[in-house]
């Protein structure tokens, strides 16, 4: 690491070349590596990286040492031109499918140096880590009911980390499986709503035959008691009649009855 008192900027040294960032940290854009002209792209050594009083930086590496002036290095402003290389989509009726997009960009510097970062909006709305992948695949992506649509993104950054501004998209629409579009979900809707209705017609059904024998049985009830009073009542009137009787041979004198026989008859 060194200090540039001219620009007010830090060089670092990084696995991939050197790279200028302010005082904060934060990147300016600037950055050299192999395919800019160093021997090696990691520096090693104590003195790693030099800096003399014309701005000259020295990057010493296990293959030499490297003089980069980094105010010759001029700012590449125009971000990359996208396109797509390839698009590939397939499906089947179980729900199983695939997307497999190709892109590349055109840079006016140096091509190898473009970093993509893509996002499928609909499915994961962050975008991905910059990378030099320029391909991207997407299997099993979930649709219910109705067809899904997802949107395919990716942006690309030159050299100097200028990214362009409005993403190369693709929209792709993603059919669910059979059984669960919305005409199977209305047919079992529909089974559904039938099994609940009959089971609730059937428990009225119950219901109405528990309270017709519930009513039936307090029917035979109030009928065994009306058949207990009545025959309770029947028994009763010869013993009335009796006592009537007896009342009205009481002031009477009864001859003396020496044969039992004869008594019960006039009793």
């Amino acid at each position: 690491m060194i200090y540039s008192p001219m620009t007010h900027t830090v060089w670092l040294s990084t696995g991939e070349g050197i790279t200028e960032v302010d005082t904060t940290g934060v990147p300016t854009g600037r950055r050299a590596d192999q395919f800019d002209g160093l021997l090696y792209h990691t520096a090693s050594g104590p003195a790693a990286l030099r800096l003399d009083t014309n701005g000259m930086i020295y990057h010493s590496s296990t293959a030499g040492v490297t003089r980069y002036q980094s105010s010759l290095d001029r700012q590449n402003t125009i971000p990359p031109r996208l396109d797509f290389r390839s698009i590939k989509y397939s499906e089947d009726n179980a729900g199983s499918n695939e997307l497999e997009i190709s892109y590349a960009a055109l840079s006016y510097t140096s091509e190898r140096q473009v970093r993509y970062r893509t996002r499928l909006r609909g499915y994961d709305d962050t975008w991905s880590e910059p990378t030099s992948e320029t391909r991207a695949r997407y299997t099993n992506l979930s649709a219910f009911a109705l067809p899904r649509t997802y949107t395919f993104e990716v942006q690309a950054a030159n050299n100097h980390g200028v990214w362009t501004e409005t993403p190369l998209t693709h929209e792709v629409r993603v059919q669910p499986a059979w059984w669960i579009k919305w005409w199977a979900l209305a047919i079992y809707s529909g089974f559904f709503l039938a099994l609940v209705a009959g089971g609730d017609r059937l428990q009225r059904k119950r219901l109405i035959k528990k309270e017709r024998e519930k009513a039936r049985a307090r029917e035979l009830e109030q009928a065994r008691a009306s058949a207990i009073r009545i025959s309770f009542r029947l028994k009763l009137r010869p013993v009335k009649q009796k006592s009537n009787s007896l009342l009205s041979v009481s002031g009477l004198r009864l001859p003396a009855c020496r044969n039992p026989q004869t008594f019960l008859i006039l009793w």
